[in-house]
């Protein structure tokens, strides 16, 4: 394919590539198009900034893949699963997470903007989907903060009893509110030192547990597959048969949602990012492998460390004393780990909690840029904070003094509940939303190779991603109609999100009455951020990195 000079200039790359093909080019029907740039914001509104760099983007999707429930929640889901359960149910839905991630590079890096979830649900699919989707991720996520804020308050218990929980959840919400009201930049960088944390830490853990399955431990019990092959399923509820052990595995599923969510925050930040096409694609790949790496590996780890019959895997406490890793610790004869892992678990939940906030900050922004609420929430000040949006949020998780007299170990479950339900129909929708994304692209005549960044599953993951995410929806909440142990407040949390998902969706569909964005009417050019298609910034890749080592790329992919 020959190219000129001015090929920066006018986006010849593309265009020659299309006209091979006998179609008209991206920059062609740019030319003919008359909307205004989705960039065009009224000047007394204002916009983000563009201030993070590539670093930050690494950290914040990685400081969204270790979190609470990794680190605590995933006892009690060891406990109702077994451990081959456990491990499947994080296998099956980190696939489904992989669809989600390759479908959101693929528009992201086409159409970067701040809190795209709900953005490209409006432009490929309908307006009423953008502001139920809007809509659930904002509420589910700003309750997650208040929910964060009080474990956060529940851990700290482990130590010192003496102040109220209220007084806790004030002292980690004054510095939330610190980091999330200034510039972008303090979010990025405070996600970063998090993450470093997150990642010495469990970098350590997988190296106790290596040695308490080899037998190096002081008591020199060498487990091996040992709980596996004792009991590597569990029989829910005491339902015989393989109905208790498939419920068993339907349980592990809620908790490996919560904890997979927030790692799709990664491309939230596209609109704030100095340069989206080059390093959005760079951190999905590598997010991509670091969460299979500390999910899949650590939740191994887990099974072969921890017996699911463990009665402290049960436990009400909420605190490091219900962490499986430190279970494994004391069983093993290791005494010394314990109060470390609090303070690790305490970071973690202070930083999912700022991640949570930030997405559902960002989400609100997005949906007044769209037109989907008030033009009040896209009011930004002079360092880029979308601060009617931020206040907006922050009265929401303010809802964390409410939870302060609940047990710690209920509200924990409350967030799970929570959190996964509001993550998962998200994901079904940004699924839904890529396969009309490529749907339109054919219908237009144009290829996957003319994206920034072409996913490497294509449409198939996203399907996988759907129909996963869909039934993980309708079904978390099944114990409390199978276990006969009907609870209210479990209903609720289980359920509410779907409630918010679905009467949001109708309700705009009835008022607005919009309409399916037809294939025709796709419009893949306004608001691009680049020409180059996805062959030519592989070759420009693939000409950056010759004479580069075969180990410094397995660094650079990993880390």
């Amino acid at each position: 394919m020959k190219t000129s000079d001015k090929a920066s200039d006018n986006g010849s790359l593309s265009k020659s590539m299309s006209d091979s093909l006998n179609k008209p080019s991206l920059d062609d029907f740019q030319k003919k198009s008359q909307r205004p740039a989705l960039s065009t914001i009224d000047e007394d509104v204002g916009e983000v900034k563009r201030s993070l760099k590539h670093y930050h983007l690494q950290m914040i999707g990685l400081g969204g893949a270790i979190g609470t429930g990794l680190f605590l929640a995933s006892g009690g889901a060891l406990a109702t699963a077994g451990p081959a359960g456990l491990f499947l149910g994080f296998v099956v839905v980190g696939l489904a997470m992989i669809g989600v991630l390759e479908a959101l590079g693929e528009m992201t890096t086409l159409l970067p903007n701040s809190g795209s979830f709900p953005y490209f649900g409006g432009r490929f699919v309908d307006a009423s989907l953008s502001f139920s989707m809007g809509l659930n991720y904002a509420v589910s996520y700003s309750l997650s903060f208040a929910s964060e804020l009080a474990a956060c308050a529940v851990v700290v218990e482990y130590w010192h009893t003496a102040p109220s929980t209220a007084v806790w959840i004030t002292i980690f919400f004054i510095p939330s509110v610190v980091v999330l009201l200034g510039p972008v930049r303090f979010y990025g960088e405070s996600e970063v030192y998090m993450s470093i944390i997150k990642i010495l830490a469990f970098f350590g853990l997988v190296i106790v547990s290596l040695i308490i399955t080899l037998g190096g431990a002081p008591k020199g019990d060498r487990i091996g597959f040992r709980y596996w092959n004792e009991s590597p399923w569990v029989q829910y509820e005491d339902i015989s048969g393989p109905s208790g052990r498939f419920l068993g595995f339907l349980s592990a599923f809620v908790n490996a949602i919560y904890t997979y969510s927030g790692a799709e925050s990664v491309v939230l930040v596209s609109g704030e990012t100095r340069n989206p096409v080059k390093e959005i694609p760079s951190v999905i790949k590598k997010v991509l492998w670091r969460i299979m790496f500390f999910y899949i590996f650590g939740v191994l780890l887990i099974t072969l460390t921890v017996s699911c019959t463990d009665p402290r895997l049960s436990s009400d406490a909420g605190d490091a004393s219900a962490s499986p890793f430190v279970i494994a610790m004391d069983n093993a004869g290791i005494k010394v780990l314990p109060d470390i892992l609090n303070a690790v678990i305490l970071v973690s939940a202070w930083s999912a909690g700022n991640s949570y906030l930030y997405s559902a900050i960002r989400t609100v922004y997005s949906m007044a840029l769209s037109r989907r609420i008030p033009a009040a929430f896209r009011r930004v000040n002079s360092w880029g904070l979308p601060y009617v949006s931020a206040v907006v949020c922050l009265c929401i998780g303010a809802l964390a003094y409410l939870s302060a007299s609940n047990s710690s170990y209920q509200a924990l479950e409350w967030l799970i509940a929570l959190t996964s339900q509001g993550a998962v129909l998200n994901w079904a929708a940004i699924c839904l939303t890529h396969i009309r994304f490529r749907r339109g692209l054919k219908y237009q005549g144009y290829s996957p190779n003319d994206l920034p960044y072409k996913s490497k599953f294509g449409i198939i993951a996203s399907w996988f991603g759907m129909i996963i995410s869909f039934i993980i929806a309708f079904v978390q909440g099944f114990d409390v109609f199978v276990s006969g142990k009907w609870d209210v407040s479990t209903f609720i949390s289980n359920y509410i999100s779907l409630l918010i998902f679905f009467a949001a969706w109708i309700i705009w569909k009835v008022v607005k009455r919009s309409k399916l964005v037809t294939y025709k009417e796709m419009d893949f050019v306004t608001g691009r951020a680049t020409q180059l298609n996805h062959k030519e910034l592989k070759e420009k890749y693939r000409i950056e990195n010759e004479g580069v080592s075969i180990w410094k790329r397995i660094y650079r992919s990993v880390f």
